[in-house]
């Protein structure tokens, strides 16, 4: 995964968005900041394969929301089950913003997320001036988000050992009972005791090991 490369998901009604964006984003690319979208891609090369690529190169990825860009039936709904991947997988940082109306609150990964502009309105909706006004500070926050380090992706919790259990550490090793809390009642068989029970069977044992000794000097 790079450090510098900024992904935008998009839908091609909703590109009139994208090229504000990218136009704001150009000053972030004089400090080497790499920007990728569909219109990087080349007359007969790969387009599935470019986009994974870029999407598994990208450290934040950008989603200009609409009901074009939630439609399941468009193949932008493949590229959102990587983005959703990746997040999960290697800490791809999404970044969504409100383009067109829509019902994306009842999208449930999305509607978890938080979304630009801050109001939750469109920037249809707004004026040019309020629009670039927006814009602007969603670029300066993502500059903050590709400077700071990473989240680290959650990792699968590995079962708990059984309670009690000593996991094997090859057989030269010995378990230690004792340090287990592990001792022999009155009639040799283990039992797992408290303070006062060991300090009982261990009462117990030496009273039995003196009276045996009596006996021998008889």
């Amino acid at each position: 995964m790079s450090d510098r490369l900024i992904f935008i998901c998009y839908n091609e009604k909703d590109k009139k968005w994208k090229q504000l964006l990218e136009e704001q984003l150009g000053v972030l690319e004089q400090d080497g900041l790499e920007v990728f979208s569909d219109t990087n891609i080349e007359t007969g090369e790969d387009r599935i394969q470019k986009i994974e690529e870029a999407l598994r190169r990208a450290c934040v990825a950008v989603l200009l929301v609409s009901a074009g860009s939630l439609n399941p039936k468009l193949i932008l709904s493949e590229e959102r089950k990587t983005l959703l991947t990746l997040r999960d997988q290697q800490g791809l940082r999404i970044f969504p913003i409100i383009v067109r109306s829509c019902l994306w609150e009842k999208v449930e990964w999305l509607s978890r997320l938080g979304v630009r502009p801050r109001d939750k309105k469109p920037l249809e909706e707004k004026s040019a001036a309020k629009t670039n006004r927006e814009l602007t500070d969603i670029v300066a926050e993502i500059a903050v988000l590709v400077a700071s380090p990473r989240p680290v992706a959650p990792r699968k919790s590995e079962p708990p050992l059984l309670s009690g259990a000593v996991p094997y550490a090859g057989a030269s090793r010995m378990v230690d009972k004792k340090s287990q809390g592990i001792i022999r009642d009155e009639r040799g068989q283990e039992q797992p005791a408290d303070n006062k029970r060991a300090q009982h069977v261990t009462s117990v044992e030496e009273k039995k090991k003196t009276e045996d000794e009596i006996q021998k000097d008889r």
